[in-house]
């Protein structure tokens, strides 16, 4: 999602504490956009200037571990995915959240 200037928005389904930030995955939109979204969001920059997302994870796979079954029921019950990219921490649970906390380095 972005702004009229072409860079990504933060929406009202983001907090901010201690752990870092967390964003919302929006309806119809799958996890891999949600971290483009949210890390652009959080480096103030537009999804196409960020490196590449595969080069870390493979999306396709990351998309289809939370996608809903072709029952509609949640593909997990229970878990998270975690990897690092662009500068941060990342966790991605079961329930639809993208943690975002700044990296500490390698």
């Amino acid at each position: 999602m972005t702004d009229s200037t072409g860079t990504a928005s933060a929406t009202s389904h983001t907090t901010t504490n201690n752990d870092g930030t967390t964003y919302c995955v929006q309806e119809g939109e799958s996890v891999t956009e949600a971290v483009l979204r949210a890390v652009s969001a959080e480096k103030d920059s537009h999804p196409a200037e960020l490196e590449s997302l595969y080069s870390v994870i493979e999306t396709d796979a990351l998309d289809r571990l939370f996608a809903p079954q072709m029952s509609g029921h949640p593909r997990m019950a229970n878990g998270t995915v975690a990897f690092r990219y662009n500068d941060y921490d990342i966790r991605v649970t079961h329930d639809g959240e993208v943690l975002l906390r700044e990296s500490g380095g390698e």
